[in-house]
């Protein structure tokens, strides 16, 4: 569990900077949020979780 939360932390930080940072900028990184999408945070995580 602690590994786990080891890696998701810094993820769904490096996402949220992505979104911050594609508002800031308009849309060249908007592949970033799309990656970076709460479902698909939920679904690694599940997976992981597994």
């Amino acid at each position: 569990d602690g590994v786990e939360g080891l890696f998701l932390t810094p993820l769904i930080m490096m996402c949220y900077a992505g979104v911050s940072f594609n508002y800031n900028v308009n849309r060249p990184f908007m592949f970033l949020i799309r990656s970076c999408d709460p479902d698909v945070i939920l679904y690694i995580g599940s997976v992981r979780r597994f």
